[in-house]
């Protein structure tokens, strides 16, 4: 997945994704602030998913000291 990012004479961002070849934002322009916030929700959002998987299996692909690892 790949973001682009535009930025207009104002100042203002938008936010586009390939993989739906469209802008991810609505209203397309935000202020800086605002197109900050809504990468840390996502990142916040990816991240707890990825707790909530850790919690399902660990130690599921981890290794030990030998390297040997858990399956």
């Amino acid at each position: 997945m790949s973001w682009l990012f535009e930025r207009n004479k104002k100042g203002q961002y938008a936010w586009w994704t390939t993989i739906a070849d469209g802008w991810m934002t609505n209203p397309k322009w935000l202020s800086r602030d605002d197109m900050v916030e809504i990468i840390i929700a996502h990142k916040r959002e990816q991240f707890n998913k990825e707790m909530r998987e850790l919690r399902k299996t660990f130690p599921q692909g981890w290794f030990n000291k030998n390297h040997k690892r858990y399956d």
